[in-house]
């Protein structure tokens, strides 16, 4: 019972810093529900714009997150296998290049972190209460 509970709070530490560094961080950028209903923006553009791609060159981590440090192709391609997602991350960011659409990778978790942590004091020192918007 012990072995499970910390397997289990060690693996929700890790998907939840996951979920945080792909999506929570100062270069992804955020949309009202508002925004979205009178933008109307381009399903795929919106995806790459308000997700972030980290450590695509650390294939142990790719391994330990199962490929959710691809986090833009996870999202485009979510039922291509994840040991496709290097391959298919070259491609997509060729593209949004020609298109103009803002691809962001941190090449390391150190960045990753850093840009976190930044986007957290950021939104702390806005003084905006929290406001929840169920879809």
């Amino acid at each position: 019972l012990a072995a499970y509970a910390g397997f289990t709070m060690v693996t929700s530490l890790i998907m939840a810093t996951t979920f945080q560094l792909a999506h929570c961080v100062e270069e992804a950028s955020f949309a009202s529900a508002d925004e979205v209903r009178d933008e109307k923006p381009a399903w795929a553009v919106h995806e790459v714009e308000t997700t972030v791609d980290f450590c695509p060159r650390n294939p142990v981590l790719t391994w330990v997150v199962g490929g959710l440090n691809y986090q833009i192709e996870h999202h485009l391609f979510p039922r291509v296998p994840h040991t496709h997602y290097a391959e298919i991350a070259k491609i997509v960011q060729r593209n949004a290049e020609q298109h103009g659409v803002r691809y962001v990778t941190q090449r390391s978790l150190r960045a990753a972190l850093r840009s976190h942590f930044r986007h957290l004091r950021t939104m702390g020192r806005m003084g905006v209460p929290v406001a929840l918007e169920m879809g």
